[in-house]
């Protein structure tokens, strides 16, 4: 570590499920302008994440810095499956 960093205590962290009430704070989220896939990940944030988790299909967790309440980071868990198709019989794992 350089004298630079510091480490974050994890008492500094909150972590939400993301609802209507995060709206303006998710539109703030800092991103690289530059990069094309901060920028399309900021995009689901703001018009996807929380319509994906009213129809179920995924859960987005915001983790925020607690000494000035700063959106970190963002984690989308997806539901999904995996359907294994053997020659004997089908088996479906969920």
């Amino acid at each position: 570590m350089t004298s630079e960093e510091k480490k974050i205590n994890i008492k500094d962290l909150r972590v939400e499920i993301i609802e209507e009430r995060h709206s303006e704070i998710i539109k703030n989220f800092n991103v690289d302008e530059k990069n094309p896939e901060e920028v399309e990940l900021k995009d689901f944030l703001i018009e996807d994440a929380l319509k994906n988790q009213l129809m179920g299909i995924s859960t987005t967790y915001l983790w925020f810095y607690n000494p000035n309440n700063t959106l970190i980071g963002y984690i989308t868990v997806l539901t999904d499956a995996v359907r294994i198709h053997g020659t004997r019989d089908l088996q479906t794992f969920l």
